[in-house]
C-alpha cells in the first residue's frame, strides 16, 4: 500500500466562513480527499461518528458553536476516532491538540506547502495504522495454538 494510492474518507467540521473558503480551495479540490460530510457543530460530528461508516480523517476547527472539538472527541468511542487535522488561528490550542494525539495542527491560513506536508503526514500515518492493524490480526491469529 502506497500513500499515493490512498483516498481518505474525510469529515470536515467547521463553523468559520473564512476557513470554509480556504478549505474549499485546498481540500475539496484535492483528489486524495473524499469529503463525505461537512458539519458546523461538534454534536453533528459526534452523532455521525457514533453511527456511521468508518472515516479515515477529520479536519476540524476546534472553535465550534456548541462545544469545543476537545469536548466532542471525548464523546466518541476511542476506537472510532480516525486521524485528525486541527486548524485554528489560536496557536495555544496546538498544545491541547497534540495532547489528544492529533495527526497535525495547521494555522487557519495555511499555505499550499504546509497543506502538502500535513497531507503527506496523514497519508503516512494512515498506512502505518493500516499495516499495524493487518499485522495485529495476523499476530493474534498466529498466537493461538492449533490442535
Amino acid at each position: 500500500m502506497s500513500p499515493d494510492d490512498i483516498t481518505l474518507r474525510t469529515v470536515v467540521v467547521n463553523a468559520d466562513n473564512r476557513l470554509q473558503r480556504h478549505l474549499q480551495k485546498f481540500i475539496v479540490a484535492d483528489k486524495r480527499i473524499d469529503v463525505i460530510r461537512f458539519f458546523k457543530t461538534g454534536r453533528q460530528m459526534v452523532n455521525y461518528m457514533r453511527s456511521n461508516e468508518e472515516i479515515d480523517l477529520i479536519v476540524i476547527n476546534p472553535e465550534l458553536p456548541d462545544t469545543s472539538a476537545f469536548e466532542a472527541f471525548q464523546m466518541i468511542p476511542k476506537e472510532r476516532i480516525p486521524l485528525i487535522v486541527m486548524i485554528s488561528e489560536r496557536h495555544d490550542y496546538a498544545y491541547f491538540a497534540y495532547q489528544m494525539d492529533v495527526t497535525d495542527f495547521l494555522d487557519m491560513l495555511f499555505t499550499r506547502p504546509e497543506y502538502e506536508l500535513s497531507l503527506n503526514k496523514v497519508q503516512r500515518e494512515f498506512v502505518i495504522r493500516r499495516l499495524f492493524s493487518e499485522w495485529s490480526d495476523i499476530w493474534h491469529f498466529a498466537s493461538y495454538p492449533t490442535y
